[in-house]
C-alpha cells in the first residue's frame, strides 16, 4: 500500500526512507542507487507497504 492510499483509508502513517546501501544484496550486487521506503501505522506500528527503488527492484 502506499502512502497515498493509506491516508485515503484513515491511517495516520509514518514514513520511513532509507538508501538502497541498506541493502547486503545491493552492496554484493554493487548495485547501490536507488531508496527504500516503508509505510507503517503511526498507531500500530504495523507495516502497511514498502516500495523499493533501483535497479532491478
Amino acid at each position: 500500500m502506499t502512502e497515498t492510499e493509506a491516508l485515503k483509508l484513515g491511517y495516520t502513517v509514518k514514513t520511513t526512507k532509507l538508501p538502497v546501501t541498506a541493502s547486503p544484496r545491493a552492496r554484493q550486487l554493487k548495485q547501490t542507487e536507488g531508496l527504500l521506503k516503508a509505510v507503517v501505522d503511526a498507531e500500530t506500528e504495523q507495516l502497511l507497504g514498502f516500495t523499493m527503488f533501483g535497479v532491478e527492484s
